[in-house]
């Protein structure tokens, strides 16, 4: 640990005591030293041996001809932060990035807060310190819409000259967290609501299907009742009686036309058969499908 000799040291720099001989500095033997002289030469050895410490080698190289702490403080400096004009190019990098943070749509406030303090750091890190204030005030202005309300919010309940980051982001997740609470909700219950119509569907359908049936059943037994109805059968009789009257007595031309009306006769009633077989096939295709049709 560094006491407050090695950080005078750091910070002031240490020169070994000096003599004048003969009208020319020469360095004081260290037999001559005063107490206060030799306690300045051990706090900048113990700062020199801090700093070469905590570099690795790569870095070590850089000040491993350094004498004093501040000379290998400084060198440091330069080669991570750079020269002056070179620290206020990136101080301007990175306000630049400062006033273009936006949050996005799909961004978590944790996300959000991580990104923005990222940034905070690097200033810092450059001896400019951002405002607590001014972060605050850029927050607010680039969360997206959904946060309006509590933005209002805030700006009404609070001071924002005065209020704390760690409790500004902590309101700002309480609220995200309840909003996701409310649409995960609303989202169950709209997934509900769309299972219950899609039922009601299905037994309309499973319901038309079973009137489908009944219709062609209904029209399957009227056509067996006409076929088997006594007074089809007595006229076919009688047809057949009275052309078979005509047949003994009548020219060769009416048989003939006789025999192309019956040919007629059974052609109809062949049709007539084909149309029941047909409807018989629909009620057997119909069941069929009622029969594969998941019940719910």
């Amino acid at each position: 640990m560094l006491d407050g000799k090695a950080w005078r040291a750091l910070v002031a720099g240490y020169g070994p005591p000096m003599i004048t001989v003969n009208g020319v500095s020469v360095p004081k033997s260290e037999v001559e030293w005063t107490d206060a002289e030799e306690q300045a030469f051990v706090g900048n050895a113990r700062a020199l041996n801090a700093i070469f410490n905590g570099v690795d080698l790569d870095v070590f190289k850089l000040i491993n001809s350094c004498s004093t702490a501040k000379e290998a403080w400084k060198t440091l400096e330069v080669a991570y932060e750079g020269t002056s004009k070179v620290k206020i190019s990136r101080l301007q990098l990175i306000t630049s990035k400062f006033e273009a943070l936006r949050m996005t749509e799909d961004e978590s406030v944790s996300n959000y807060n991580k990104r923005v303090l990222e940034i905070a750091n690097e200033s810092l890190l450059l001896d400019e310190k951002i405002p607590d204030s001014k972060i605050v005030r850029k927050v607010l202005r680039s969360l997206p819409r959904k946060f309006d309300m509590k933005v209002t919010t805030i700006e009404e309940a609070h001071d924002i000259t005065t209020l704390k980051l760690d409790e500004f982001f902590g309101s700002l997740l309480t609220f995200e967290m309840a909003t996701t609470d409310r649409e995960s909700k609303k989202g169950k219950r709209i997934a509900f609501k769309s299972t219950h119509v899609s039922e009601e569907a299905d037994c309309d359908t499973e319901a038309n299907m079973d009137e489908s049936i009944a219709l062609l059943t209904k029209q399957f037994t009227n056509s067996l009742r006409n076929l088997k109805s006594p007074n089809a059968t007595g006229m076919n009789v009688q047809t057949s009686n009275l052309y078979r009257r005509r047949n003994d007595n009548a020219p060769t031309r009416r048989n003939n036309e006789n025999s192309d009306r019956r040919s007629d006769d059974y052609l109809k009633k062949k049709e007539g058969d084909k149309k029941i077989f047909r409807c018989i096939e629909n009620v057997e295709e119909l069941v069929t499908i009622r029969q594969n049709v998941p019940h719910s």
